[in-house]
């Protein structure tokens, strides 16, 4: 009798061990005592289903949320305002003229990139000696580009449209590529030498030494590599990590994922940076989340 009691009791305790066991969990202290309490009376759960926990995987997502900073608090709402076919601007000329608009009216006629005066009354012209800006190329452009931060071809090059008849194709049929390419958000006043130059090549975070190929303007392309103004950092970072947030035909590589991030908290949005963001949000309707 007291053989069989022992064995009974036993077999109740292993039993609760091995479902603990499975669950992760290791029987000591607390834990013990109570599986030592239930195989004394003499429930058996030996059958007892044990949850499935979801197998791990070291698959990389399309936008890995592992390693984004993204707010999520109303990016949801965001995203919806800045995909309706309805949003003000909707058409690149119509962005262009809003942007210079409201540099404008802030009084905050500056380039992006090297920091230059310009003026819109009349004809546009950019002043390089306000900047110190040096040019051995493109000498005759006075004017002033609406600059996309993220290039076209970044933003476009996984669409059909882009494949099969480049930027103009996808201007006369891609919808949603139109709405990415006329985001304010993604659209800056910058020199038309610098904007040429700089094509499609993708920003690093340093070309070893410096040239100085633009004068005072801290910008170098080097080997369809460019490195910008350690100033301005921070602010194409949250550029390119609101368009991948945005968009879902943009997708950022992990690589960029990361460099974004190491800018964003390196260069801090300063005071004209938020203040662009708030008036982007009265024209367009939605902010940058990664700004405020």
């Amino acid at each position: 009798m007291i053989y069989s009691t022992l064995y009974k009791w036993l077999n109740n305790y292993l039993s609760r061990y091995e479902i603990f066991r499975k669950l992760g969990k290791q029987p000591t202290g607390t834990l013990t005592i109570i599986i030592f309490l239930l195989g004394f009376m003499g429930t058996n759960l030996t059958n007892c289903s044990v949850p499935t926990l979801p197998p791990k995987t070291d698959k990389i997502p399309e936008k890995p949320d592992e390693i984004s900073e993204a707010p999520k608090k109303d990016l949801s709402k965001i995203r919806s305002i800045a995909l309706s076919p309805y949003r003000t601007p909707n058409k690149f000329s119509q962005s262009k003229k809003l942007l210079y608009r409201m540099y404008s009216k802030a009084n905050h006629e500056t380039t992006f990139y090297c920091g230059c005066s310009y003026t819109t009354d009349g004809k546009k012209r950019h002043d390089r000696d306000s900047c110190g800006l040096k040019l051995t190329k493109y000498v005759k452009l006075y004017g002033i580009d609406a600059e996309h931060v993220m290039p076209a071809y970044r933003i476009a090059k996984n669409l059909s449209c882009w494949k099969s008849g480049g930027r103009k194709n996808c201007d006369a049929m891609d919808k949603n590529y139109n709405l990415a390419a006329t985001d304010l958000h993604n659209l800056r006043p910058a020199i038309p030498a610098i904007n040429r130059l700089r094509s499609n090549y993708p920003f690093i975070d340093a070309i070893p030494g410096e040239k100085r190929d633009f004068g005072a303007c801290d910008f170098e392309i080097e080997n369809k590599l460019v490195e910008p103004p350690e100033q301005k950092k921070g602010d194409i970072a949250r550029t390119y990590l609101y368009m991948n947030d945005i968009y879902d035909f943009i997708n950022l590589t992990r690589g960029e994922l990361e460099q974004f991030i190491t800018w964003n908290k390196e260069d801090p949005a300063d005071g004209w940076e938020q203040q662009r963001n708030k008036l982007i949000g009265e024209i367009q309707g939605n902010i940058n989340p990664y700004i405020n």
